[in-house]
């Protein structure tokens, strides 16, 4: 029933088709959900709801992340 569901759907729009779409739903359906905690150690959930390291560009950790507190920090 759920595969032929997702045929359905990817048939209106070929997104439907990609695994990220469903698991964005399926995380917005959960009660308890790990994203914030994994980004706070630079870590997400890739398509197939496995953990792994995120990109650079989100990483909120890396080189971003002292300058953002040394700014904090100065006053003036």
């Amino acid at each position: 029933m759920i595969r032929q569901t997702r045929r359905s759907i990817s048939c209106i729009d070929n997104r439907w088709g990609q695994p990220e779409f469903w698991l964005a739903i399926a995380d917005a359906l959960s009660p308890l959900i790990d994203r914030n905690l994994l980004a706070a150690v630079d870590l997400g959930r890739n398509a197939s709801g496995d953990i792994q390291h995120l990109p650079a560009e989100q990483s909120v950790n890396g080189v971003g992340y002292p300058y953002a507190i040394i700014a904090a920090s100065l006053t003036g």
